[in-house]
């Protein structure tokens, strides 16, 4: 019953993304007027997610279909057009949903080491790269690299490479934060640090890590 209406529901937002009309999405009780844009569906899970402008808010926000009980057909969407144009755009940092322009893009890189008679490994890269690139080092080593809006969103296909994974740089958030915080162009006294909590992207465990100021000034050498 329930995939039922979820055929039904994904048949009425096709139709208005087609019409290129608004509609009324009812979660959890609420409703909101929203512009369909696009539906995704995760390879993995089979989940779907509308992605919509909400003009409420004025920017595009994904909705999975799932959680979404009733739909009502709107009126055309003048904006239609320009704002499927601005989600294709989005699309270049996108690995999963998260598609907010208020976050600055994070980039991710790897290397990756590929052995004797695994060349499936690189070609595994390539097929599920995404919005990411891959470049081929040498026989033995490839990168992949992308710049996106939500890193945590890779993490899950990062660790399925586990111990062929020979240097990530997972440039986030966090870094910005050090370097306000503990970094410095000369010498403290006295010198500060600074405690990170993390997760380890290689084996997927917590981990927490103590930063001193004259580690981050030793990074920042090169920019200084």
């Amino acid at each position: 019953i329930t995939r039922a209406l979820d055929s039904d529901i994904l048949c009425e937002l096709l139709s208005a993304v087609s019409e290129k009309r608004s509609v009324w999405i009812t979660v959890r009780s609420s409703e909101w007027e929203v512009v369909p844009l696009k539906i995704f569906s995760s390879v993995q899970s089979g989940r779907e997610w509308l992605m919509a402008y909400s003009p409420g808010v004025h920017e595009i926000r994904s909705y999975r279909i799932d959680f979404i009980t009733g739909v009502r057909i709107g009126e055309i969407a003048p904006r239609f057009d320009e704002l499927r144009g601005v989600l294709s755009g989005m699309q270049q940092n996108m690995w999963g949903v998260a598609c907010s322009k208020r976050t600055r893009a994070q980039r991710v890189e790897f290397l990756i080491y590929i052995g004797e008679n695994e060349e499936h490994i690189y070609r595994r890269l390539l097929r599920e790269k995404r919005c990411g690139t891959v470049e081929r080092i040498d026989q033995h080593t490839a990168r992949f690299s992308a710049e996106l809006t939500d890193s945590a969103e890779i993490r899950s296909w990062i660790r399925t490479f586990t111990g062929r994974i020979i240097q990530l740089d997972f440039g986030d958030r966090t870094a910005e934060n050090i370097k306000i915080e503990i970094g410095s162009a000369c010498p403290q006294d006295p010198e500060t640090s600074m405690e990170i909590k993390g997760r380890n992207l290689v084996d997927g465990l917590p981990k927490d890590i103590l930063i001193r100021s004259e580690e981050v000034r030793d990074a920042m050498n090169d920019c200084l």
